[in-house]
């Protein structure tokens, strides 16, 4: 009964004359993000320890690395 009823008060708000239309959206992208995606993604890594995931870029600093790698560590 509850299904009627809803079904009979939505279609009577709604105009069969109106077409239902979309709209186009277009993404808008910073420099960054276009210094992101023109970069060689092929080459990166991720790390994944315990509940954490890192994406190393192919361009990485050795000793950042594992100074991170020393503090996830210790966590």
């Amino acid at each position: 009964g509850k299904y009627h009823y809803w079904n009979h008060k939505i279609s009577k708000k709604q105009n069969p004359n109106n077409e239902m239309t979309f709209a186009e959206i277009t993404p808008i992208i910073s420099n960054a993000d276009q210094a992101i995606l023109a970069s060689d993604k092929l080459d990166d890594f991720q790390i994944f320890f315990k509940s954490i995931q890192v994406t190393i870029p192919s361009n990485f600093n050795q000793t950042s690395l594992a100074g991170l790698m020393k503090v996830l560590n210790e966590l």
